[in-house]
């Protein structure tokens, strides 16, 4: 156990990047984890990534620590330090000395330990970009054409405020064309469902890396590299293998959602059901979703060519009364949209003395939103299934966006392949990384997205390669570091594209 790597934990205190490590209580020690948690087919998207630790809050002279300096809301707290500071940890390769950034996120939780006699303790919790994705909410975002995967999500990110944002991407190159995304968010979905559901359509791996790297990996990357790493009995500390049938799927279907568009923009994409009142000289904003008329405006629909100014008399009309009766106020009626991809933002002025309802002379409720409609009106489902000692396992997939049937059904076939038996999903793997150097450096280096082999004796996995899913840094008192894994399959054959020359007979090309 001579092997013990050191560590810095920082905190972005009023503006600057302070060190903080003299104050994490070493005895509690730490944990980092990130990545996604959970190995299913389907599982490709990170959860929000945590650092926790606990961090001393009694007085200490030497360091000119008052009582109270961790708690937020004491009268000593330190400069700086409260709820969302940013924080960074750092962890150094006790052989050559390379530093890794292993958490990069915002205090969340901060949590004093009350009591006069007790340990006088902070316990804490940083979470990473993915919390924020989690949180943030996305609906002003228009609908988007002939975009790749990639530029779809980076177009969410791009939406978000700028606190919201990761601090750095790498995104891959998209591989699929989306005709038509982002028609269905109604009155608004969360960045990070959003950003799940694109990548599901395309294959795609979404992580944010130790450093706070937001990455995306294709499907192509994804499923390209060689092993960097092979751990067997000798080294694993621990390991867990599938018990059940639970991630075993042997029926595969995918369906796909093409859409319908309307020829010109003269559909009604909304349609008030109240009357709405506007005082005097006043301007109310409002959101609205578009929904199929012909449906009952149930089903929301997308909208393009949204008309921003809508005429009055056609689209809308004013009176004095919510009945109908008074004065007409149309005239005095100014109406703009700010439209986006299945909402619209609308702003109506009325520049009369007196109060105006948008009615027409019967009483009715009176405001209309055109455009072209944009409708998912045929879904279309593919499959690919095998014959297998356990019966039949069916698994479905839904598509959000993708509208390929060539894609569906090699996506299909990909899944069926992949998950039609457990011989090749291992689910996770451990061990002490102060065993030795080359350990300690692959516990730091690794990343979600990296390919491994594992051999297990007991449970018979020989030789078998693994995507790291998730990982999970627990420093414990004396410097000791376990480094946990969690993993999910690889490709079910060997893949190529039309750029690789070299492939064998058990070579296919990839979807």
């Amino acid at each position: 156990m001579s092997v013990k790597p050191t560590f810095t934990v920082e905190a972005y205190l009023s503006g600057v990047w302070t060190n903080i490590t003299a104050d994490v209580d070493q005895a509690s020690g730490f944990r980092i984890k990130y990545g996604i948690d959970a190995n299913g087919p389907l599982d490709g998207m990170a959860d929000p990534g945590e650092f926790s630790c606990a961090l001393q809050n009694s007085a200490k002279a030497s360091t000119s620590r008052p009582l109270g300096y961790y708690s937020p809301l004491h009268a000593s707290v330190r400069s700086g330090w409260t709820w969302g500071v940013p924080m960074r940890v750092t962890l150094i390769d006790p052989t050559g000395g390379a530093s890794y950034v292993k958490h990069r996120g915002k205090a969340r939780v901060i949590d004093p330990m009350p009591g006069k006699y007790l340990e006088r303790r902070v316990a804490v919790v940083s979470s990473d970009a993915m919390a924020d994705l989690d949180e943030a909410d996305v609906r002003s975002l228009s609908i988007q054409t002939d975009q790749t995967e990639s530029q779809l999500i980076a177009a969410v990110l791009d939406s978000l405020p700028v606190d919201s944002q990761p601090i750095t991407r790498n995104i891959d190159t998209g591989i699929d064309i989306i005709p038509y995304a982002f028609h269905d968010l109604g009155d608004g979905v969360k960045a990070s469902g959003l950003i799940n559901d694109i990548a599901v359509d395309s294959y795609a791996l979404v992580f944010v890396k130790g450093d706070g790297t937001f990455t995306v990996r294709n499907r192509h990357t994804r499923v390209a590299g060689s092993s960097v790493l092979t751990l067997t009995d000798a080294t694993e500390r621990d390991f867990a293998s599938p018990s059940s049938l639970d991630q075993a799927f042997n029926q595969v279907r995918v369906t796909i959602h093409p859409v319908t568009i309307d020829d010109t923009p003269t559909t009604v994409l909304y349609a008030d059901q109240t009357v709405r009142s506007i005082g005097a000289g006043q301007t109310v904003e409002f959101w609205v979703s578009y929904s199929d008329p012909s449906a009952g405006q149930v089903t929301l629909i997308g909208g393009l060519n949204v008309v921003t100014a809508p005429v009055a008399g056609t689209d809308y009309a004013g009176n004095a009364q919510a009945d109908g009766l008074g004065s007409d106020l149309t005239a005095n009626i100014t109406i703009a949209v700010t439209p986006f991809g299945s909402a619209a933002l609308v702003s109506v002025t009325n520049s009369a003395g007196v109060q105006a309802f948008l009615v027409d002379a019967a009483g009715d409720p009176f405001l209309h939103i055109r455009g072209q409609g944009v409708y998912d009106l045929g879904p279309q489902t593919y499959e690919a299934s095998s014959v297998q000692p356990y019966g039949t396992r069916p698994l479905s997939v839904d598509l959000r966006y993708q509208d390929s049937p060539a894609t569906a059904q090699d996506y299909a076939e990909f899944l069926e392949a992949q998950r039609n038996s457990l011989a090749d999903q291992p689910q996770m793997v451990a061990f002490c990384a102060n065993n030795s150097a080359a350990l300690m450096t692959q516990a730091l280096t690794r990343e979600p997205g990296d390919i491994i082999t594992v051999s297990e004796t007991m449970t018979g996995f020989t030789s078998v390669d693994a995507v790291i899913q998730s990982v999970e840094l627990e420093l414990v008192s004396g410097s000791i570091l376990f480094c946990r894994w969690g993993l999910a399959p690889t490709a079910p054959f060997s893949m190529w594209t039309l750029d690789v020359s070299t492939f064998d007979s058990q070579t296919v090309l990839g979807f």
